[in-house]
């Protein structure tokens, strides 16, 4: 297995995008993805729109929590 480290902005959907034709035009189609930010939705990737996967998470927790 190959990898390719790309440091980019994963709250910026076109960031990602770029991020991830830099992967295929450099080793070709992406088999595995890694992503190291904190998941604020969980569905099957397919069904993740940018503007879901941003969203805050909803849980009694973040209700209580201001800043």
């Amino acid at each position: 297995m190959r990898a390719l480290p790309i440091s980019t902005d994963v709250a910026d959907a076109g960031a990602v995008d770029a991020a991830a034709t830099e992967v295929e035009e450099t080793l070709g189609p992406i088999s595995v993805w890694v992503n190291a930010a904190m998941a604020t939705a969980f569905a099957p990737v397919s069904l993740l729109t940018p503007k879901k996967s941003n969203a805050p998470p909803k849980s009694p927790i973040s209700d209580r929590c201001t800043a």
